[in-house]
């Protein structure tokens, strides 16, 4: 019997995030990433690369800034290539 889920997918996936921070004073400013990592996991999983990346992502705006106040995700898109 043929199974769709199991079938693996191996390639880069790119993560593409615009984020808008509102900071202290209440300006606003778009911050855009790109997150690439390599995966060969099902296709069940790739959720998780998306879930690893935003991470990174919040991470790097608490070295921008601890005292920001609001972050906005406003567009996140995955795509695969390979």
């Amino acid at each position: 019997m043929r199974s769709v889920n199991k079938k693996v997918i191996t390639g880069l996936i790119n993560v593409k995030i615009n984020v808008f921070i509102k900071g202290v004073q209440g300006h606003k400013i778009l911050i855009k990433a790109t997150a690439v990592q390599i995966f060969s996991k099902s296709i069940l999983r790739a959720s998780g690369v998306i879930r690893w990346a935003i991470n990174g992502f919040k991470d790097l705006i608490k070295q921008l800034n601890n005292k920001l106040v609001t972050c906005y995700l406003i567009n996140l898109s995955s795509f695969n290539e390979g």
